[in-house]
């Protein structure tokens, strides 16, 4: 009984120190590494780089931004992020085109029983199918746009996806 209190107190010491070595070295390794990262100042060369995954918002903050400031060279990082999209009844996406594009549109989909796609190009419906269980290759003469909607419907009740839209190339 007599040694009880020292060894916990011993145990407990230990434990505090072994916790303590691990935080202390990464509270080294921020307070190094926190001038390098996220860099938000300018270094006055005329180059901005953007990550290539950001969304619209942040995209068009810096278009803004390369307007207002005389920038020389753009750089996009990241990967590319393929044109790939589980889409619930109800929802649809949006595409812009910067030039009008006409010609041949071929859009891959597979989806659960009942589902069903409906492609709208400018104020035309170009594509109006059911999906199936095995990914389709859909295609559709795409008149001359400069925007595209994909509009999901039937299917499953509420937000769980119901389509799967793998690519939508053009080949026009």
């Amino acid at each position: 009984m007599i040694w009880e209190k020292p060894r916990r107190m011993g145990l407990l010491r230990t434990f505090w120190w072994l916790l303590a070595g691990p935080i202390v070295v990464l509270l080294a390794v921020a307070m190094w590494a926190w001038p390098h990262l996220a860099i938000t100042r300018t270094t006055g060369a005329k180059v901005l780089v953007v990550e290539g995954w950001m969304d619209a918002t942040a995209m068009r903050e810096a278009a803004r931004l390369i307007a207002d400031s005389g920038y020389t060279r753009i750089y996009t990082t990241g990967s590319v992020r393929p044109f790939a999209y589980l889409l619930g009844k109800g929802q649809g996406i949006g595409v812009d085109f910067n030039d009008p594009l006409s010609g041949t549109l071929l859009m891959e989909a597979v989806g659960l029983p009942g589902s069903g796609l409906c492609l709208v190009a400018g104020s035309d419906t170009i594509l109006n199918e059911q999906v199936t269980a095995e990914m389709v290759l859909f295609k559709a003469a795409m008149p001359r746009t400069e925007h595209l909607r994909l509009l999901v419907y039937g299917g499953v009740a509420g937000p769980a996806p119901g389509v799967f839209v793998r690519s939508l190339p053009s080949t026009g």
